[in-house]
């Protein structure tokens, strides 16, 4: 045990050009382990009182550089501050403390001040041993701005080594050059480190085979695959359909035992990170002409992205769940049906406006409706055609909770005769929407209607009728 006695230039605070430069914080070379050591137990002392689950995951330090001589000359000292981070896998909060010359300030974080989630070994090699370790094969004079300890995975998200990552420069001037070097924790030798916690690049829209046939199954599988080539672990966490509705006065007759016929589609995957971030890969899938596959595949890498309590990774879509086929027809029939003999809505990108009134819009051929999978209380989906704000807000309160559901919007419209006058164009259009929800794993099925307003043609004659539209809202 080291007992010599720390040294007058460690026991001072210098005075240089009217700067204080603090180097008290870990004292002498043969005591500074010990101090690190003492810190990081006061630190883990003081996150146990935060969260019992608390894990140590990262210890950075800082200011090492300091001023000795006449004149003075910089060099590396004892650093000034040293950050211990944690986090609560419980509560996927973060708690992180400060070791100063005034001691431990300790600081609650609502939202984790690291990314990182995988907990230290409760032994590693110690600073001082790091950094000797990096002047072995530099040089004594190099100043050290950073260091930092932390876990570091591999390609599987296990943890891979534990290792001290020390920046420094040398040389001075002109010729000053940054350099970068990592110390295994455990053996305290040089090592190169992949740190997998970099954003991946995005590398844009890449080409892919598109599905031979049309329907929901051949599009998930193209898009697998797809994401597939992107990396290992990523799982389906929502899904945007747009789909033909069938036109008896363009299509005739639909086969007994036809499926839905997709014009395109966007999946989106996710795959967890050891860290708060998760990675997200978007895949759109399309028909050019929306009957026939064509050649209009692609995938882009989104970047990471970052969600914090209470939004975790999203919840990734079961692998046992049944083909929704059977599902996506039922909503696609939730739609009123228009044929020769009634033509009297609109069909439109995302919903139908059904006229109940006198009068008649003339329909667009190949209409299309959207559909959407997504899990009660998720964050709004980010690519494709997702459901408005408002939209998405009304699913999150009315769907049925922490369920996958596969749904749509029914957009409803009709005019308000005035009282006392004959049904005219001139009557305000009122409007509506029906969210229809179909429970991905047993096909229940249960619907929400918004409460109408008036949309076109409004004024002191609208006064909205006392019954809800004649739609099946439970």
């Amino acid at each position: 045990m080291c007992e010599q006695a720390l040294p007058d230039s460690r026991r001072l605070i210098w005075i240089i050009h009217g700067s204080l430069v603090l180097l008290l914080l870990f004292g002498s070379a043969c005591h500074r382990g010990d101090s690190l050591s003492r810190s990081t137990e006061g630190a883990r002392a003081e996150a146990k009182k935060w969260q019992a689950d608390a894990q140590l995951v990262q210890i950075h330090a800082l200011n090492f550089v300091m001023f000795q001589g006449n004149p003075p000359v910089m060099k590396s000292g004892p650093p000034q501050m040293v950050t211990f981070y944690f986090f609560s896998p419980s509560t996927h909060r973060g708690f992180h403390v400060d070791a100063m010359p005034q001691g431990l300030q300790p600081h609650p974080d609502e939202l984790p001040s690291t990314p990182f989630t995988l907990p230290l070994p409760d032994n590693f090699g110690s600073l001082d041993e790091a950094l000797a370790q990096v002047r072995k094969g530099n040089g004594s004079d190099i100043l050290v701005t950073e260091a930092d300890l932390r876990v570091y995975w591999n390609a599987g998200g296990q943890p891979e080594r534990t290792a001290w990552k020390i920046a420094f420069s040398q040389g001075s001037g002109i010729t000053q050059t940054s350099l970068t070097q990592y110390v295994d924790a455990a053996s305290g030798a040089l090592v190169t480190v992949e740190d997998r916690s970099v954003p991946p690049p995005n590398s844009g829209m890449t080409e892919g085979t598109p599905p031979t046939d049309t329907d929901f199954a051949a599009f998930r599988q193209a898009a697998d695959q797809n994401v597939a080539t992107r990396g290992a672990g990523f799982k389906l966490y929502a899904a945007d359909l747009g789909f033909r509705l069938p036109e008896p006065v363009y299509d005739g007759p639909e086969k007994p035992g036809s499926k839905v016929k997709l014009s395109m589609t966007h999946f989106e995957y996710a795959r967890s990170t050891p860290t708060v971030n998760w990675e997200s890969v978007d895949v759109e899938l399309g028909t050019a002409s929306g009957i026939a596959a064509e050649a209009v595949l692609g995938a882009s890498i989104g970047p990471v992205v970052q969600q914090v309590p209470p939004n975790a990774i999203p919840h990734l879509f079961p692998d046992d769940l049944p083909d929704p086929e059977p599902f996506l027809r039922e909503l696609r029939e939730s739609f009123p049906k228009q044929d020769q003999h009634t033509p009297r809505g609109l069909y439109e990108a995302g919903g139908y406006n059904f006229i109940e009134g006198a009068a008649i819009i003339m329909t667009l051929a190949q209409p299309t409706a959207r559909a959407w999978l997504g899990r009660q209380g998720e964050a709004r989906p980010m690519f494709g055609e997702p459901p408005r704000e408002e939209q998405y807000g009304f699913f999150t309160s009315t769907a049925p909770r922490d369920r996958w559901e596969w749904w749509t919007i029914v957009e409803h419209a009709r005019f308000v005769q005035k009282r006392g006058h004959p049904p005219g164009s001139n009557d305000p259009l009122e409007g509506w929407e029906q969210f229809i929800y179909i429970d991905a794993a047993t096909g229940a099925r249960s619907t929400r209607c918004t409460t109408p307003s008036c949309i076109y043609n409004c004024g002191l004659a609208y006064q909205p009728p006392p019954p809800m539209p004649p739609v099946p809202c439970e």
